[in-house]
């Protein structure tokens, strides 16, 4: 729950630290960091990874891809360090500790 304290800061604070205290506080996180990691995905893989992407999900910081080709899978898994810098460096801020491809 978010808590509110009845002190003011002297100093300014910046949008972005306020948005990071909010989501750090905020009882949805997960489905924050899940968005967050959906959109990376969208945006870091090629078309061919994304046209044959069914599922994504995000659960205790590993992040789930059920894809639909055996071979693409396969690449993927041998790749996973790359995948996984990739993911992290597009959303920032998130626990991501492993990718899981299905």
């Amino acid at each position: 729950m978010i808590t509110r304290s009845n002190t003011r800061r002297a100093e300014p604070t910046t949008l972005q630290e306020v948005m990071q205290q909010m989501r750090e506080q905020s009882p949805h996180k997960r489905k924050w960091e899940e968005a967050m990691l959906v959109c990376a995905w969208k945006v870091a893989m090629p078309e061919v990874v994304r046209s044959r992407t069914e599922r994504m999900f995000y659960k205790q910081g590993k992040f789930f891809v059920q894809l639909s080709s055996a071979p693409l899978r396969q690449e993927l898994g041998l790749n996973k360090i790359k995948v996984l810098e990739l993911l992290r460096g597009h959303a920032q801020g998130c626990n991501l500790t492993d990718v899981v491809f299905l």
